[in-house]
């Protein structure tokens, strides 16, 4: 199927690549110009995030307008490729780079805002499903309105049950759910996505959350195996996420785990958003490390999530692919325990995302 592509870069990667002397890309700038390039990307669909962390290399804590910080060199490509989006930040006072807290209601309204403005200007067509490519896992939180936008497009001629399926080494959703939270992070913008938030989400995102890669017990860090999946359903407002299946299933599927899930609804079609973090794969060289899939398992698991909403609904029912989107990859503070380095950790992104833009292509 054809696909809207969208890249969204944030100032934690740009103050990242050019301090890394072990990488030969020192700026994500030219990064992110191969990839659009690899991809037959038009220049244009590239939004800029600023504001988004501190500058890890010295830790700085910053106030709620860094522009100031950011290289002249970015600014000047901001006014080539995209658009300039200071995200508030409401509580950044902290210890820890990775957590780059925001109100709901300010990220997710400018951020739908900035989408739908570098889609107009990239001249694709607005209804078809977003390809979205984010720097930093550090901001998987940009997935919460780029899921939020994909259902909201997609073809509602008859009721849908809405899935998001996240592959990603942690369930980005805590285990304690607290109905006032109005912080967004990386690590919690998951638990917004199954219920009601007030003043932001009146009815919930999605009808399920489903994770893949945060496995334990007698399948972890098995290649090929991503063990029993976590989820989340609307319905249960609030409640932490549940493993789909027991955990000592000696062989649990990526198909047959979401055929259980899709099993709790009445029979009908799925509208389905993806997205993965490359943590959940050995040498995504990612501050978090390593998940437990080789790349070439990694990527089937993905493909095998694909084909089931493509083809392995039950009674004839149709999945509609609504939004995808990729997050992490290498950046400063990356490591692996394969000792992967540069140029080696760049060439596996890039045969990542060449490998789920194709998947999406194909759907």
């Amino acid at each position: 199927m054809d696909c809207n592509l969208l890249f969204v870069q944030t100032n934690r990667n740009q103050l990242s690549y050019n301090r890394f002397e072990d990488y030969s890309l020192k700026r994500v700038n030219d990064y992110f110009d191969s990839i659009q390039t690899m991809l037959h990307a038009p220049a244009s669909a590239r939004l800029v995030v600023v504001n988004q962390f501190d500058n890890p290399v010295p830790r700085v804590v910053r106030g709620t307008n860094d522009f100031d910080y950011v290289t002249p060199e970015t600014r000047h490509r901001i006014g080539l490729h995209g658009t300039f989006l200071q995200k508030s930040v409401a509580d950044q006072t902290g210890n820890t780079a990775y957590k780059g807290d925001a109100a709901l209601s300010t990220f997710r309204d400018g951020l739908l805002i900035e989408m739908d403005a570098a889609i107009e200007r990239s001249h694709q067509p607005a209804t078809r499903p977003r390809f979205a490519v984010v720097d930093h896992n550090a901001a998987h939180d940009v997935s919460a309105p780029l899921a939020e936008w994909a259902f909201a497009n997609a073809d509602a001629s008859t009721p849908r049950v809405r899935i998001i399926v996240n592959f990603d080494f942690y369930a980005d959703s805590p285990d304690k759910i607290d109905l006032n939270e109005q912080i967004i992070r990386c690590d919690n913008w998951a638990g917004f996505m199954t219920r009601v938030v007030p003043g932001v989400y009146p009815k919930p995102i999605a009808d399920a959350y489903v994770n893949f890669g945060v496995s334990s017990g007698p399948n972890a860090k098995v290649s090929g195996n991503l063990g029993a999946g976590l989820y989340q359903l609307a319905r249960n407002n609030g409640l932490k996420p549940q493993r789909i299946i027991p955990e000592n299933h000696p062989t649990p599927t990526v198909t047959e785990q979401l055929a259980t899930v899709v099993g709790w609804f009445s029979p009908g079609d799925v509208d389905v958003y993806i997205s993965i973090d490359r943590d959940f794969m050995v040498g995504s060289y990612t501050p978090w490390g390593d998940g437990s899939q080789l790349p070439h398992a990694g990527r089937a698991a993905v493909l095998e999530a694909l084909l089931f909403f493509q083809k392995g609904l039950p009674f004839g029912a149709r999945g509609q692919l609504v939004g995808f989107d990729v997050t992490g990859l290498p950046a400063l503070g990356g490591f692996s325990g394969t000792g992967i380095k540069e140029p080696a950790a760049i060439e596996q992104a890039n045969d990542d995302l060449i490998t789920f833009y194709r998947q999406v292509r194909d759907y």
